[in-house]
């Protein structure tokens, strides 16, 4: 696991909320209202951000890149399908995330907590079977 990568991650959506946003691998920087965009002009997920910051694609270059789950998946050594997907993340963290609004400082920070626990489970994020 790329912790160091993973802590790039959490430092760079936490230094900017309006960067992430997790259910779109990039998104669209157009699609974004202008008082909501990052200067950056990048939104994206973890798998996303990984990239980015990788490769140092930012805005449309990076929404146009092909492959970025996979490529994310090598670049952060671990299983995504936990990390990248909130549909696969145990209940009680989609619900703290479904209870606050993207580009904020809360989603940024639930987005970070969970990247803490993810490293700190070595990727074996506690489900909860009871959804």
């Amino acid at each position: 696991m790329n912790v160091e990568l993973l802590d790039q991650i959490k430092q760079a959506i936490l230094e900017e909320p309006r960067r992430i946003r997790m259910y779109d691998w990039v998104t669209r920087i157009s699609d974004v209202p202008e008082d909501k965009r990052p200067p950056c002009g990048t939104v994206a997920c973890i798998a996303g951000w990984a990239v980015a910051l990788s490769t140092g694609l930012r805005g449309d270059a990076l929404y146009d890149y092909d492959g970025i789950s996979s490529a994310a998946a090598d670049l952060l050594d671990c299983d995504p399908d936990i990390l990248f997907h909130v549909s696969e993340w145990p209940k009680s963290w989609r619900e703290r995330l479904d209870k606050v609004s993207s580009g904020t400082p809360a989603y940024a920070a639930v987005v970070a907590e969970f990247i803490d626990e993810f490293i700190r489970t070595n990727g074996d994020v506690v489900y909860d079977y009871s959804d």
